[in-house]
């Protein structure tokens, strides 16, 4: 099984490279790379190329995007995507022209090959204020442009599936954790918990998935090469869903704090807030993140996948030092009803 992972070197795509070059041996996966690469990838460049995988510069936004001359493969994982919720349009161009472009770059290569895009849970949000977790059923509504981009790139993947003759699948990915809670959303959460905010003492009371990157590049992998899920979007979390507020906690005790308290806030306080953040007026204003610590915006039904993969995932309960007891975790097929404004 040969591969070709744009992103080698970013944050998830490092692991998955790393991942099929020690599974599948290192010649037979290729990175497609930034060129110049910025300096917070340029120790992952140097790991892959150690362990002897071929990288080569590929710029999406430039036709053809890179020199594809002898270029094989039967998988191609697309992960090079602008992943800042919070960017500008023009930065966000690479989601989707950038994905066209790619594509129609690698033109007949394509043929009998699987399109695995690497998708997000933003891509599918919500109309209305989230009364049960997302599943594969609900309409994309996406509120950010970053979620916006990433269904646009999907569209483009199924729009070109019948031109250049592949198969696809796109895992729509919780937000991606590792122990260092160094990127993205959970960056900026973690973030908060270490610094001196009032902020970090909020109870929030929404909820999320999440999975490590580990299982993630696992699941990009078993998905790729089984080709099981081929058609459709699969949304991708560990399986459990925790409470913002036992995350907190348990990143507060992880820096050494005893006893971590949070500020009283009345329970009446929290459910007019996650009421009003879904206003037609407010909703235009409410800041985005802000939204998803007061809802369940990014609590999603894993079901499906866990129908299709066969392996345990790592829960964030694991990873937390010193252990927590007080993680909520709840079935990811479960209706959080009121339970989530606790």
């Amino acid at each position: 099984m040969r591969s070709l992972v744009t992103g080698a070197t970013g944050y998830l795509g490092h692991a998955l490279t790393r991942l099929l070059a020690r599974e599948n041996g290192p010649a037979s996966v290729t990175g497609l790379v930034r060129d110049p690469l910025p300096e917070s990838e340029r120790d992952r460049a140097d790991d892959l190329r150690a362990r002897g995988v071929r990288l080569l510069p590929a710029d999406l936004l430039r036709s053809p995007v890179c020199d594809a001359a002898g270029l094989e493969f039967n998988v191609l994982y697309h992960l090079a995507a602008e992943t800042d919720s919070g960017a500008s349009a023009r930065r966000l161009l690479v989601n989707t022209e950038g994905t066209r472009k790619l594509l129609e770059t690698l033109g007949d290569r394509l043929s009998g090959a699987r399109v695995v895009l690497a998708g997000a849970t933003a891509a599918v949000d919500r109309r209305r204020r989230p009364r049960r977790l997302m599943t594969e059923k609900d309409p994309p509504a996406p509120r950010t442009r970053y979620g916006t981009s990433k269904l646009l790139a999907e569209r483009i993947v199924e729009e070109l599936a019948d031109r250049y003759g592949y198969s696809y699948t796109v895992p729509r990915f919780s937000p991606v954790w590792t122990e260092a809670f160094d990127s993205g959303f959970l960056g900026a959460f973690a973030a908060q918990a270490a610094g001196g905010s009032l902020l970090r003492k909020v109870p929030w009371p929404g909820r999320i998935t999440i999975i490590h990157r580990e299982d993630a590049a696992r699941t990009l992998k078993f998905l790729g090469e089984t080709g099981l899920g081929d058609g459709r979007g699969i949304l991708v979390g560990d399986g459990n869903v925790y409470r913002y507020r036992d995350l907190l906690r348990d990143l507060r005790r992880a820096a050494g704090e005893e006893d971590p308290r949070f500020l009283p806030v009345p329970r009446i306080l929290w459910a007019f807030l996650r009421h009003a953040a879904w206003w037609p007026l407010l909703r235009r204003v409410f800041p985005w993140r802000l939204s998803c610590l007061l809802g369940d915006d990014l609590a999603v039904d894993a079901g499906l996948l866990r129908i299709l993969y066969p392996d345990p995932f790592r829960p964030f309960r694991a990873a937390a030092q010193p252990p927590s007891r007080d993680i909520s975790s709840l079935s990811a097929g479960a209706e959080p009803g009121e339970r989530s404004s606790e």
